[in-house]
């Protein structure tokens, strides 16, 4: 998260004479009207800032050093805000930036241009007329994107009156175009559209995502995911003063996120967090990880990947097979055929002999078939000891 208080404008000013007319004596950005283009939405920096902080670190845990990061932002506005500051965040990166508003892209082409970022992200103008939020000229062109990030418009244009929100608001206040705040079905129809051509495009991106204005959409919007079975989804809430805005993200590939990027700490949005993927038994006894390896061998579709220091990293191939329900149906020949599903989990010990075990979900889809195999490990290690036969 940014804090504002700890930035030094006027030292950045005297070094960048160019953001000095915007600084004023109490050391504060002074957003005036008349350096803003009326009409036109005049994005706040700081959550977007944290938007893009939040998705770098869910990238960075999953990709190798130096490849290069791949991104499309809907509806990017003539001040190309979240390709601009992506551009800077990350060392390799590649923008493709929608618009329906052609006179805003024209703009943002300015823009890119002064910044001298031509090179890293590319304009796509998509017709009022298409229902898809992606157009295919990105999709067809690139084998795969690694993030999807959206702004949707807030308001419904069937049931707002933009009069009235503006005698709501401070005067002067650059409330934006009509499609940058208005779209039918407002913010929840805007974000299903999203997460239905996300359905059909599957691995095309790897995490597709969006800001949330309104708090009450979040929960029908995991409702829709979980019903569309994408189990595979992130939270996390931007606070900034007095406003509040929530960001969600989900994927169709097994990459399992650590809680710290997964899960929000808001007390509110508890029961609406994914499955958390850290899960840690205390044993009666100290074990150590060669008998928990040895454990693990007598399980069948169970393999040791590999190891490190103080950690053993497991794979599982197929359904529960620990199970006395499972080794029956095994040997029942008019039991269906499941197809084998792939979970990755890593079993730390943080001492040499520990009697603590923590299990951390890697990947894979099934969360029950994860927590079966927890207890089903953590159950025989405490009943292990160093006498008994593994």
């Amino acid at each position: 998260m940014v804090n504002l208080d700890e930035i030094d404008f006027n030292w950045l000013a005297a070094r960048y004479s160019k953001l000095k007319p915007f600084v004023n004596k109490q050391n504060k950005i002074n957003f005036k009207d008349e350096f803003l283009v009326q009409n036109k939405l005049m994005p706040t920096i700081p959550n977007r800032l944290d938007y893009l902080n939040w998705i770098k670190s869910i990238w960075r845990s999953h990709v190798s050093p130096g490849d290069t990061f791949n991104l499309i932002d809907i509806g990017t506005g003539y001040l190309p805000i979240y390709p601009i500051l992506a551009a800077r965040l990350f060392d390799n990166c590649l923008v493709y930036a929608t618009d329906i508003d052609h006179s805003s892209l024209e703009l943002a082409a300015s823009n890119i241009d002064r910044n001298n970022l031509d090179d890293k992200i590319k304009l796509v103008g998509v017709d009022r007329d298409d229902n898809n939020l992606i157009p295919s000229e990105i999709t067809d062109n690139h084998a795969q994107f690694d993030f999807l990030i959206m702004n949707p418009p807030f308001y419904d244009a069937g049931q707002v009156n933009r009069q009235n929100i503006k005698s709501n608001h401070p005067s002067g206040l650059n409330l934006g175009s009509t499609n940058e705040l208005y779209t039918e079905g407002g913010e929840l129809g805007f974000i299903l559209k999203l997460i239905n051509q996300s359905i059909k495009l599957k691995h095309k991106v790897v995490w597709y995502s969006t800001l949330i204005g309104i708090k009450s959409n979040l929960s029908i919007l995991i409702k829709y995911l979980n019903k569309h079975n994408i189990s595979n989804y992130a939270l996390n809430v931007i606070n900034r003063g007095n406003t509040l805005r929530w960001l969600l993200a989900w994927s169709f590939l097994p990459y399992r996120l650590d809680n710290s990027l997964a899960r929000s700490n808001n007390k509110s949005l508890f029961k609406l967090n994914p499955p958390s993927t850290h899960h840690t038994h205390n044993l009666n006894h100290p074990i150590n990880l060669d008998a928990m390896i040895s454990l693990i061998n007598q399980l069948s579709s169970v393999y040791i990947s590999h190891r490190s220091e103080g950690s053993v990293f497991v794979i599982i191939m197929g359904i529960n097979s620990w199970s006395r329900s499972s080794r029956r149906a095994a040997t029942n020949p008019l039991t269906p055929h499941f197809n084998p599903t792939k979970l990755s989990i890593s079993i730390e010990s943080h001492e040499p002999n520990s009697n603590t075990l923590h299990f951390r979900w890697l990947e894979g889809f099934d969360f029950q078939l994860f927590i079966s195999f927890v207890k089903h490990i953590s159950t025989k290690a405490s009943s292990h000891t160093s006498s008994t036969s593994i």
